[in-house]
Formats: C-alpha cells, sequence, structure tokens
C-alpha cells in the first residue's frame, strides 16, 4: 500500500510538472532598469528554469529614465507577458503602475514584481525584504531571539522594501540618508510598525549597531567619507545589497579596510527575493539554500564576468 501511494505522488508529481512545463513554454518575463547589463537577474532565472522544470523565458531590458511606463505596458500588451522584475531605478514609479498592490508592496511603497494574472490585472509585489531577510538569517548576520540594532545608509526604493520586513521581525532600525526629506517620508510612512528612527547626522556617540546594510548606489558614496569609526566594533556585521562577481563591491572594500570581519554582498540577497517573485509567478517555492548553493556553484563554473 505505501509502494502504490508513493507512485501515485511521484505519477501525479511528474503529470503536473510536465502540465506546468507545457503552459508556461511561450511566457515571457522580463527585468527592467537603468543600467541593466550588469543584471544576474536572467541567469538566475535560467537556473531557476533549470532546477524546477518550469520553463519560462526571462530577459533583460534596458529602458530609458523617461520611458518606464510606456515600456512597461508596451510589454505587457503582448499576451505571453506574464511577469516582471523592477530594479533601479524604477521600484517607486512600479508602485504607481501596479493595478493592486500586495499587502508588502503597500506597506513599502515601492515594488520590485509584476505579476500579470489571468484577468490581465497587473499586481505590484515587493520580495526585496523577505529576500534580505532570509538572506541575513542564512549568514547568521541576525540571531534567533535577539533584537538586533540595524542601520540602513540610503533611503530609495530598496531601503523602502527592506525596513518595513526588519521591523516587523522586531529589530530596531535606524536610517540615514543625505537627503533628509526622504528619511523623512520613510518615517512618516513606516514608524507605526516598530522602533524606526531617523539620523540627520553621526554625532551620537552613544549609537553602536550590531548590523550595517547599505543600500545605496554600487558607486562609492560620499556618506561614507564621514562615517565614524565609533558606530561600529569588531562584532558589527555589515551587509551591501550591490554585488560584483570578480571583487568586493567599493563598500565592502571601505569596510575591509575600517577592519570588519564579517561583510557581505547582496548576491545571497538577489537569489532569494528572486525565488520570492518566482513564488508570486509560479505558486512553487524552491528551497532556497539549496538554491543558492547552486546558482553559486554554477557562476564559479562559468566564470562569468561583468
Amino acid at each position: 500500500m505505501l509502494d502504490i501511494d508513493k507512485n501515485h505522488f511521484i505519477t501525479n508529481f511528474l503529470l503536473e510538472k510536465l502540465y506546468i512545463m507545457i503552459i508556461n513554454k511561450n511566457v515571457l518575463y522580463s527585468v527592467f532598469g537603468n543600467p541593466i547589463n550588469h543584471s544576474l537577474s536572467p541567469l538566475i532565472h535560467n537556473f531557476f528554469s533549470e532546477y524546477s522544470g518550469i520553463h519560462y523565458d526571462y530577459n533583460a531590458k534596458l529602458i530609458e529614465i523617461d520611458s518606464f511606463e510606456k515600456c512597461i505596458s508596451i510589454f505587457f500588451q503582448n499576451k505571453y507577458a506574464k511577469g516582471a522584475n523592477i530594479t533601479a531605478p524604477f521600484k517607486n514609479k512600479a508602485y504607481f503602475l501596479s493595478d493592486h498592490l500586495t499587502d508588502r508592496a503597500f506597506i513599502a511603497g515601492s515594488v520590485n514584481t509584476f505579476k500579470k494574472n489571468k484577468n490581465n490585472i497587473i499586481i505590484g509585489d515587493n520580495t526585496d525584504g523577505v529576500g534580505i531577510l532570509y538572506d541575513l538569517k542564512r549568514l547568521n548576520y541576525l540571531e534567533k531571539k535577539k533584537i538586533s540594532k540595524i542601520l540602513i545608509l540610503g533611503a530609495g526604493g530598496a531601503a523602502k522594501g527592506i525596513i518595513p520586513v526588519l521591523l516587523q521581525d522586531g529589530h530596531n532600525v535606524f536610517v540615514y540618508n543625505r537627503t533628509i526629506k526622504k528619511t523623512k517620508e520613510i518615517y512618516k510612512n513606516l514608524n507605526m510598525l516598530g522602533n524606526l528612527c531617523i539620523l540627520n547626522n553621526f554625532d551620537d556617540k552613544k549609537l553602536l549597531f550590531d548590523c550595517i546594510i547599505n543600500t545605496t548606489s554600487c558607486i562609492f558614496d560620499p556618506i561614507f567619507e564621514y562615517f565614524p569609526y565609533n558606530l561600529f566594533s569588531i562584532n558589527t556585521v555589515f551587509y551591501d545589497i550591490c554585488y560584483n562577481l570578480n571583487c568586493d563591491t567599493s563598500f565592502l572594500v571601505w569596510c575591509k579596510k575600517r577592519g570588519a570581519l564579517n561583510c557581505s554582498d547582496g548576491l545571497g540577497m538577489l537569489i532569494s527575493q528572486a525565488a520570492y517573485s518566482f513564488l508570486l509567478w509560479f505558486n512553487c517555492l524552491i528551497h532556497i539554500d539549496d538554491l543558492i548553493n547552486y546558482v553559486f556553484k554554477k557562476i564559479l563554473q562559468k566564470n562569468y564576468n561583468f
């Protein structure tokens, strides 16, 4: 009886997988950004397809800053276009293009994932927060049952997606950005979720952070030149949401020069948030740890240069 049940389960699983492969044979997905030539998203989603057996086309599209709305509209007019990822600098604009928002996208005020449903409704989601939270815990940068003091550098679309999830996980979150107007907007929209504090400067000598997350541009930001040493210790962990396959990002170079022992780029976050996009599109979540190891291995084998 057990063997029959097992075989029945395997047969149904394979039939369902075959059905998914057939119906998704011609569907289209893309990532939109500017710049976009560095993006690993097409590579990652090709791995997802290979790993899961769900076949779909995924490519990167470079679009001009002032033509985002038009390009998205044209893309989704294609009956085979079913979803998209949105990267810098369009996450805030994507929020306002959505016909419907998931709860986490609504709270964040930014969107990094679109899904077109069977009624041609464009659903906006934000998987940045769940992606980085998963990776921070995978790296043991956030300990279980411990409230961490976290500093977020930057106040753009990525920061807006990350901050709510960290607050809801119980952490104390501080935000610093050179443009104070943006940090005030974040505080106004998100302070009810938890302990959120806005820093206008680094003058408070009592601040000592457990985790510092950079969400600013991959290009070295002048913020770091004025960053005092008293804000971190040998136990502080550093995380850059940017990534560079060939060398450390500018932020991580800066961290290591100042004695940081625990630091990571955002490749794990990229893979994790992509997995949650995959879940939205196909109602299927691949085991993320296996997926991260799988993608890292593939990247090393291919020796990609960016």
